[in-house]
C-alpha cells in the first residue's frame, strides 16, 4: 500500500523536499541506497519515476544525497539527514505522534562548532534518548576515523536498544 503525500498540487520546493524526506525515511529502514522506483511503489508522490530521478539528482548536487555508482540508488549525506532531524524536530514530533521537545537548533551552541556530523550524532542520540525515554550515550575515538556502524533493534512493540 502506498504512503500517500500527495496534495492537490504541489510546488516544486514542497515536492524536492517530500521526496527527500521520503528517501531518507526509507534509507533508515532498509539501509540500503533507494531509487526512483522505491520511492514511487512506497509512495504517492504525485510524479513519475522519471521526475523523481530528476529532483534526486538536483538534490545530489546540492549536498543532501550521494550514490556510489551511477546506477545504484542514493543515500543521505550528513546533510540530508540532519534536514531530516531539523524537519522531525520542527514539527513536534517523531514516531507514532510521540512529542519531543528541548531538541533543535539551540544544541549547536553546545557542540563548541565541532563538524556537522558530530551535530548530527549528538543531536540523533538526544532524539532516540527522547523517545525511548532511555539514556543516550554519543562517543567520539577519532575526528577523521568511518563510521562502522550504527545500528537500531526493536526488543519489544515499545522498546528499542
Amino acid at each position: 500500500m502506498k504512503k500517500s503525500v500527495k496534495k492537490e498540487f504541489m510546488d516544486s520546493e514542497t515536492r524536492n523536499r517530500q521526496i527527500l524526506l521520503s528517501l531518507v525515511k526509507e534509507f533508515i529502514i532498509h539501509r540500503r541506497p533507494m531509487g526512483s522506483k522505491h520511492l514511487n511503489a512506497q509512495y504517492n508522490l504525485g510524479v513519475s519515476p522519471a521526475t523523481i530521478r530528476n529532483v534526486l539528482s538536483a538534490l545530489e548536487k546540492e549536498g543532501y544525497l550521494s550514490h556510489e555508482s551511477y546506477s545504484s540508488g542514493r543515500i543521505p549525506t550528513a546533510k540530508g539527514l540532519q534536514f531530516y532531524i531539523d524537519s522531525i524536530l520542527t514539527r513536534g514530533e517523531i514516531m507514532n505522534g510521540a512529542k519531543i521537545s528541548g531538541l533543535g537548533r539551540s544544541g549547536a551552541a553546545k557542540t563548541g562548532g565541532e563538524p556537522e556530523e558530530r551535530y548530527m550524532l549528538e543531536q540523533a542520540c538526544r532524539l532516540l534518548s527522547a523517545y525511548s525515554n532511555w539514556v543516550g550515550l554519543t562517543c567520539f575515538v577519532d575526528e577523521k576515523a568511518d563510521y562502522l556502524d550504527f545500528d537500531i533493534k526493536m526488543i519489544a512493540p515499545d522498546k528499542m536498544l
